[in-house]
């Protein structure tokens, strides 16, 4: 039951948005609009507001066109200021999250009375430590060794912008920004430089959790990243990304951000939090690069035992930990010279897929496990020993130096970074090989929980009574048997100009537990929307993969567009299936050539959608919808599912077509984007040539985009190791992998690739899939009905 004063509170901000923005109530936004707030509101609480009671999550699948964004928002506020708890909207990507900061939540502070604070909140790595600029300035001699790959698989993405490039700044660009910096020219933020740096050199310029001095810093009071999270503490909405909730998470939750319990999330984009966990709990070490950095540890260790203030322990900690080192790098060098053998023989126990070689069900061969086995003690001895000297100059910071073996303050200030980053990489090196070690685990899902996610009859329908939609009667699941679920393991070999490195991966292979345990059991209450979460009108994937309690709210409303009428999907069957690579390539050539050609030399006459018909239609046979096939189309994008043939189908196009092309890696995202616009500013043809980060996000509404090419269906790519083992789990259960993860996962990528086209009320345009698999094989009509109702055309095109 929803308080009466949050209701008019609600009915309020709602009436007073719309009519400020001359906008009428949508059907589907009210219904999201009181989902949330009732589920919040019947949340039980104790005295202290402490949740009571069983775990639940909202999901809401809202299709384009909904509003999702003022619903959870004007839902949200009010419910969550009520509750006296922090709101986190927290999404996958950067420019959702300014759309939210620079317009969504400003207009509607301004236009709906509601009274609330609110911040964006970024990772440690995305702010300057001043304390690391002056320490690179200082010397022209920087240990490199001990930065460089420090924190890798432990930042989250937000913090690891740019990491492609392996620049190292200058002392005079250091002095530019220390400069830059001083003066408030520039507030420490490195989304706020005007030059971009790269990732590398962007690690020697931030801190970590483990370098971080905190308090202890004289820098502290005006920090970049301490000044920012100030104001997180006294804001009411904080605006993040899914890694940076996942990375709270990975330290055990209230670190980076409020305490979970005392948190409303909500998960924008909530379809890509899976694949982050598990991106955030798997564990990656290369083993040459890490013998090197154990070699310049050595070294470092070394040096600082003449800091110890003759602490006879400590030296004898340093003693072991430089013996160690030895035997690790041995151990090193035996699995190193042990997985090239195995690529190179291209067998043995393990699956190979050309330069990398997957351990099915994590079972490792004897020689091999016996090796990660005391690889596992010593790099847990190793690490427990970085832990004590990183714990000794963390005392020397403290203000309370009652012992006479404290590292003295000035001395502290200079070896807490140098062992924080050596602590760090330690830990990351010790988790790797704890779970490269372990064998299967349980299958820890209670029985009547697995038996209610996986009967997708069950929660499809409670999904489709909800959203009144229409289910075909599947048969029911059968349950699956009891399996331990495998880590999956692989190693992977790269090159790096003359350097060849063995990299070693262990990952779990799906992120149930981990957000059931980190988010559903401890936070207050989460908000889960997207438009793409259902698969069939079915939400049974969807539970498997997240954790998510059985019993939540489900809910799908459908988007207003008339799609049916607006939107022509066509499936030419002139185009040979992708499984014959060259032929469908050279069909997806002239079909692009088709399209663009006629095109090249006309002169628009309007600045619309259809600006002139390439012929004349047919008045007795076409229908308004078919009429846009005639339409000259400037504005295109063409969706790849692999680089490869992204690049092959451009190089076999006449000149006078690439020219009007864009392809996504010529240039960042954001430039690729912003000409294309500015090409359909000027009347001028302008083609997109994308892969899958152009196939969801990118808002090009009206006559900046009127026709999508797919060219194939977007299914995962084959030898992903992740994937693999997962199929393999599935299929060791009595399951079958590819309907219950491949399809469904498919699924959602092409309504998300789909869903481009139509993006207002009034767009149109034209869908062309050049893959007949989806008319002609068992699961096409599963990823038919998963699309909204486009008028679909099979024929020669």
């Amino acid at each position: 039951m929803i308080p009466s004063e949050i209701k008019k509170e609600i009915q309020q901000a709602y009436s007073s948005f719309l009519s400020s923005q001359g906008l009428n109530p949508r059907g589907g936004q009210r219904q999201m609009i009181a989902d949330i707030a009732n589920y919040l509101c019947a949340i039980k609480r104790d005295a202290k507001g402490k949740r009571l009671g069983l775990e639940k999550a909202c999901v809401i699948e809202a299709g384009t066109g909904t509003g999702k964004t003022l619903a959870y928002l004007v839902s949200t506020i009010p419910t969550a200021r009520y509750l006296r708890k922090k709101l986190i909207v927290s999404t996958a990507t950067v420019t959702l999250q300014e759309q939210l900061i620079n317009k969504d939540l400003p207009q509607l502070k301004q236009q709906s009375k509601l009274d609330f604070d609110f911040a964006l909140a970024k990772g440690r790595g995305r702010y300057l430590c001043i304390s690391r600029l002056e320490q690179l300035l200082a010397t022209e001699e920087t240990n490199l060794d001990l930065f460089l790959g420090e924190g890798a698989g432990s930042r989250s993405e937000d913090d690891k912008a740019g990491d492609e490039d392996d620049e190292v700044l200058s002392q005079k660009q250091l002095q530019f920004l220390y400069n830059q910096y001083a003066s408030m020219a520039w507030d420490g933020e490195f989304d706020h430089l005007q030059e971009q740096i790269s990732g590398t050199a962007r690690g020697m310029l931030t801190a970590d959790n483990r370098s971080c001095t905190n308090r202890a810093c004289d820098h502290f009071n005006h920090c970049p990243y301490y000044m920012a999270r100030g104001k997180w503490e006294t804001t009411d909405v904080l605006v993040c990304n899914h890694d940076l909730v996942l990375a709270d998470l990975a330290l055990g939750g209230g670190v980076i951000l409020p305490p979970p319990e005392d948190c409303i999330f909500v998960f924008d984009e909530a379809h890509h939090l899976s694949d982050k966990a598990l991106s955030h709990f798997s564990h990656r070490v290369q083993l040459q690069s890490s013998r090197q950095w154990l070699k310049q540890s050595s070294k470092t260790l070394t040096e600082l035992s003449k800091f110890l203030n003759s602490s006879r322990a400590l030296q004898d900690t340093i003693a072991e930990l430089i013996t160690s080192t030895g035997q690790i790098d041995s151990a090193f060098e035996a699995l190193y010279h042990r997985f090239e053998a195995l690529i190179r023989e291209q067998g043995g126990e393990a699956e190979i897929e050309g330069e990398m070689l997957r351990f099915s069900m994590g079972v490792l061969p004897d020689d091999i496990a016996e090796i990660i086995k005391e690889v596992k003690l010593l790099t847990a001895f190793y690490n427990r020993g970085c832990e004590r000297l990183f714990n000794y100059t963390k005392d020397g910071l403290s203000e309370e130096q009652d012992k006479k073996e404290a590292m003295n303050r000035s001395d502290a200030e200079y070896w807490y970074p140098q062992m924080g980053a050596i602590y760090q990489r330690s830990e990351l090196t010790s988790g790797l090989f704890s779970l490269f070690s372990q064998q299967a685990e349980s299958d820890n899902i209670d029985s009547d929980e697995a038996e209610d996610k996986e009967t997708t009859k069950e929660s499809g329908a409670e999904a489709t009574e909800q959203s009144g939609a229409e289910i075909d009667g599947d048969a029911d699941t059968v349950k699956p048997q009891r399996v331990p679920r495998p880590v999956a393991k692989w190693v992977s070999r790269e090159i790096h100009g003359d350097f060849v490195d063995m990299a070693l991966s262990a990952s779990p292979i799906i992120a149930d537990s981990i957000l059931a345990n980190g988010l559903w059991r401890r936070a207050f209450a989460c908000v889960l929307t997207s438009a793409t979460l259902s698969v069939n009108q079915m939400f049974s994937s969807m539970l498997f993969k997240m954790g998510l309690p059985a019993d939540s709210h489900l809910r799908i409303l459908s988007s207003p567009f008339n799609y049916n009428e607006h939107c022509l999907l066509q499936v030419p069957k002139r185009i040979h299936p992708p499984n014959l690579a060259e032929k469908h390539t050279e069909d997806v050539t002239a079909f692009i050539t088709e399209l663009v050609e006629p095109c090249l030399n006309q002169i628009p006459e309007e600045k619309d959608f259809c600006t002139r018909y390439l012929s004349e239609p047919d008045s007795d046979t076409a229908t308004p919808v078919t009429e846009y096939l005639n339409y000259m189309h400037r504005g295109i994008l063409v969706l790849f599912s692999s680089r490869k043939q992204l690049n092959d189908v451009f190089f076999q196009l006449d000149r006078a077509v690439r020219e009007v092309i864009l392809r996504q890696d010529d240039m960042t995202k954001s430039e690729v984007i912003k000409r294309h616009r500015e090409n359909i500013d000027a009347n001028r043809l302008s083609v997109l040539f994308g892969l899958a980060s152009f196939a969801e996000g990118l808002d090009l509404p009206g006559r900046y985009l009127t026709h999508v090419v797919i060219a194939k269906l977007p299914f995962a790519v084959p030898n992903d190791p992740l994937e693999a083992a997962l199929s393999e789990w599935i299929e060791a259960r009595g399951g079958n992998p590819f309907f219950e993860i491949t399809v469904p996962e498919t699924a959602v990528r092409l309504k998300q690739a789909c869903g481009r086209l139509i993006r207002k009320e009034q767009d149109k345009g034209v869908i062309s899939l050049l893959d007949s698999r989806i008319l002609q094989k068992s699961y096409g009509r599963l990823l038919r009905n998963s699309l909204p109702d486009y008028f679909w055309l099979e024929h020669q095109a």
